[in-house]
């Protein structure tokens, strides 16, 4: 069996405070938030992205590998019928998201003393793929070709590519400590994990009929500094040590598809 490790510099929404170009403290307790979405498996719920401005979004609660084992409920949020975001809220009473909306990427988090706050990012992030010592490197997408949504010229002639077989993938996904000290948490890291699982799933199972399930090993989180391995290093050297690093870690058979989050060097 072969393990395909992809490079991510920027992914979903882990990390990215360091790139943040406005912060906004709202006057929305967390605690409110966290008991609308207790109060079913699909709600409402108005996303506060300024201090005058709301967007209404559509919830609906989404099972991953950390629902139960984690207790971590997650949710995935839609805008008139598009994907635009995440959700997900812990044991602990905090909330971990993103979602996009007129040409910003949003992350959603708890403060410190308990209320939302709201990250904007830049789109200056590169995201690429390196193998056999070439790269190749995207620049990133606009808001209609994120795979959030789909150009409405395209819903009614777009085609699923699936053979109608639903093939299940085990997702390694190695967090360094560049990106943990970011949350602090390894149960941040879990909320993080369980938001990609349902943001992957939302976009795979539908339009080409895989499913991941990410490998809830916290050898892959490395939370301490004598651990970190991949931060500050090349693409190359990244994509040429990324597999050896998670077999020696969780063991070759103990996943499919492996990504390494960590800080590239420029």
């Amino acid at each position: 069996m072969k393990y395909y490790i992809y490079l991510i510099f920027s992914f979903i929404s882990f990390g990215q405070v360091a790139f943040a170009q406005e912060t906004i403290k709202t006057s929305t307790k967390s605690i409110d938030v966290i008991r609308l979405f207790s109060a079913g498996n699909k709600i409402e719920w108005a996303v506060p992205i300024s201090k005058n401005e709301k967007i209404l979004l559509q919830w609906e609660e989404r099972n991953t590998s950390f629902t139960e084992k984690e207790g971590i409920r997650t949710f995935v949020g839609y805008n008139n019928d598009e994907f635009v975001a995440t959700l997900s809220i812990s044991k602990d009473q905090k909330i971990l998201g993103n979602f996009e909306w007129k040409q910003t990427q949003w992350d959603i988090k708890t403060s410190d003393d308990g209320y939302i706050i709201l990250f904007s990012e830049e789109k200056g992030e590169k995201c690429g793929l390196c193998s056999d010592g070439n790269c190749h490197v995207h620049h990133p997408k606009t808001p209609q070709q994120t795979p959030f949504s789909r150009p409405a010229t395209e819903k009614n002639t777009y085609h699923i590519h699936s053979d109608e077989i639903l093939r299940v993938y085990r997702l390694a996904v190695l967090v360094d400590w560049y990106y943990y000290r970011r949350e602090g948490s390894i149960e941040a890291v879990k909320k993080y994990w369980s938001s990609l699982e349902a943001t992957l799933n939302e976009i795979y199972m539908r339009d080409i009929g895989i499913k991941f399930e990410i490998v809830n090993d916290e050898k892959l989180i490395f939370n301490t500094s004598d651990k970190q391995t991949f931060d500050n290093k090349t693409s190359r050297y990244i994509i040429n040590n990324s597999t050896l690093k998670i077999n020696q870690l969780i063991g070759e058979d103990n996943y499919d598809v492996g990504i390494v989050i960590a800080k590239i060097q420029k």
